[in-house]
């Protein structure tokens, strides 16, 4: 928006060239019903999730552009039902207070889980092997464990930042 440099004009012309805000997905590969947890709601959540389901999201911190995507969770689009949502108190309490974001809570297409720095939370497979996702402490340094071996090592502080 707002700007006509070679790159921009070329993403209007061709949506091959476009780029998106960025979202991780965590995802057990290879298995037909996997655990899938999205890592920020992005405005661009549409395009980066394709049509599977989720099984949960993290929200890394409150700026608009890690939280803006929450909407598509409603009824006018995924129509999800008590999608667990992580975030800190602040977050929490920012949803629950604000349009439209306290309706998807209120009308239960969200759930959320308060998270505090360093938390240890688990997530279970749909194929019954656990895995876990670590909130880091410190450096802020996670990931996800599974059958005794790290499938990805990331950094996600989970906070809000004012």
């Amino acid at each position: 928006m707002g700007c006509s440099c070679e790159l921009c004009e070329s993403a209007r012309k061709n949506c091959k060239n476009r780029m998106y805000v960025a979202a991780l997905m965590l995802k057990e590969c290879g298995e037909e019903y996997s655990t899938r947890y999205l890592i920020d709601a992005t405005p661009d959540i549409r395009y980066q999730i394709g049509g599977g389901m989720l099984d949960g999201v993290f929200l890394s911190h409150g700026h608009l552009g890690h939280t803006a995507g929450l909407p598509f969770f409603g009824r006018e689009s995924m129509d999800t039902d008590n999608l667990s949502v992580y975030c800190t108190a602040d977050m929490k309490e920012y949803i629950m207070n604000n349009e439209p974001f306290k309706l998807l809570a209120e009308r239960g297409h969200i759930r959320l889980h308060e998270t505090r720095d360093g938390e240890r939370i688990k997530i279970i497979s749909k194929s019954k092997s656990e895995s876990k996702f670590e909130s880091g402490s410190g450096s802020g340094s996670s990931g996800l464990w599974n059958s005794g071996r790290w499938l990805i090592d990331v950094s996600i502080p989970i906070r809000y930042r004012s």
